[in-house]
This record gives C-alpha cells, sequence and structure tokens, in this order.
C-alpha cells in the first residue's frame, strides 16, 4: 500500500508543478496553454540527456541524474520565456501562440527522439520507449 501512494506521488509531481505554474500564470492574467508541450520537452530533454550521458559518455546513473534534471529545468525555463514573449511582449494570441508552440514542441521531440534517442537506444529493448 504504501508503494502505491508512493508510486501515484512521484506520478502526479510533475502534474502538480504543472497546476502551481498555471496557476501562477492565470494569477498575472495570463492563459499559457503550451504547459503540456514545455512538460513534454522537459522530461524528453531529461530523457535524451540521461542516456547520451550514460550510454555515450560512460557516466554513472547517479552523476547523470543532476545534469539531465539541470537541463529539463533549463528547457523549460527557456520555452516558459518563449511563451511570455510571444504573448506578452509581441502581444500575440495566448492561445494561437500556446498551440503553435505545442505543435512545435511535439513535432521536434518525435525528431530529435528518432535522430538521438533511438540510435543510443538500438539494441536495449528493455529501455526503448
Amino acid at each position: 500500500m504504501v508503494e502505491l501512494v508512493l508510486s501515484g506521488v512521484r506520478l502526479g509531481l510533475p502534474l502538480l508543478f504543472a497546476v502551481w505554474g498555471a496557476i501562477a500564470s492565470a494569477r498575472v492574467g495570463s492563459f499559457n496553454v503550451a504547459l503540456e508541450g514545455i512538460i513534454t520537452a522537459g522530461g524528453f530533454a531529461h530523457a535524451a540527456i540521461w542516456a547520451v550521458l550514460l550510454y555515450e559518455h560512460g557516466w554513472t546513473a547517479a552523476g547523470a541524474l543532476p545534469v539531465a534534471v539541470a537541463g529539463a529545468l533549463f528547457v523549460g525555463l527557456a520555452l516558459g520565456w518563449v511563451f511570455g514573449l510571444l504573448t506578452a511582449w509581441m502581444e500575440l494570441d495566448q492561445i494561437i501562440s500556446g498551440v503553435a508552440l505545442n505543435m512545435l514542441i511535439l513535432a521536434s521531440v518525435k525528431i530529435l527522439y528518432r535522430s538521438i534517442l533511438q540510435p543510443i537506444l538500438q539494441g536495449r529493448e528493455h529501455l526503448r520507449m
């Protein structure tokens, strides 16, 4: 039972962070539609950095983890800045720019997965996404 609760907390924590981000952006008058794409890009950045460091450069899992988390945070901050730039500075519509950013991120993740992660995970069937 404890394992089930801990698993639920571990899996729900990224969504909780997204909800906090949505609440913070709503309090300042912005409706961030691009949160799903930002979470996807951060998760992919974490997986890609971790796999490259672990399998290509021979790092340990414990050593690669903080670098991968920092990379995911950087990607999330950069994409949040891009959304803010589009909506606040360029004064574009929040819904349209959020949906466009989501579509751009999803297409980019698919292309980057095929070019970066798929060759690394070749022959490692238990790790393939």
